[in-house]
């Protein structure tokens, strides 16, 4: 969850454990949610539906350089 294609900084995700919001815990449900849907049908299907549901593919080609 700490990294640039979901932009969560590391030290949010760390306070988000120590502290948890009802937002971080929604938060925490979707990726269980991307987990389970891994282990059911795979790497695939799973990232796909992360990608449309954060918004990354948009956010990554908004930035400087992103269609790379």
């Amino acid at each position: 969850m700490a990294s640039d294609l979901i932009c969560t900084p590391a030290l949010e995700l760390s306070a988000s454990v120590e502290a948890p919001t009802p937002d971080w815990e929604a938060r925490w449900a979707k990726f269980d949610a991307y987990h389970h849907i891994w282990q059911r049908e795979g790497f695939y299907p799973m990232f796909s539906r992360l990608m449309a549901a954060e918004g990354i593919k948009p956010r990554l080609l908004s930035q400087q350089e992103g269609e790379r």
